[in-house]
C-alpha cells in the first residue's frame, strides 16, 4: 500500500480498512489543485519569492507549502 509515496507494508486486510481513513485524512490536510495553483500563483508574484521557490520571509518551500490547508502567508496573502 502506498500512501503520500510512502510505502506501507501491510496485508490485504488491514490495506482495505486502511485506505478509506487515509483517502479521508488527506482531504482534510491537502488543497485541492486549485486552492494550490492559486496560493503558488501569488507566491511566484511575490517580492519575497527567492529563484529557488523559497519564501524569504518564513523561508518555507512555497510548492510544498501550498499544498497544505493548515499554512498561512506569513505576509497574509493566503
Amino acid at each position: 500500500m502506498k500512501i503520500n509515496n510512502i510505502n506501507l507494508d501491510v496485508g490485504e486486510e488491514m490495506q482495505h480498512l486502511m485506505t478509506p481513513i487515509f483517502t479521508e485524512a488527506e482531504t482534510h490536510i491537502y488543497n485541492s489543485f486549485e486552492v494550490q495553483k492559486e496560493r503558488l500563483d501569488k507566491c511566484m508574484s511575490c517580492q519575497y519569492i527567492t529563484t529557488e521557490r523559497m519564501c524569504s520571509e518564513c523561508n518555507c518551500p512555497v510548492v510544498m507549502m501550498s499544498q497544505f490547508n493548515f499554512k498561512t502567508c506569513p505576509i497574509g496573502k493566503w
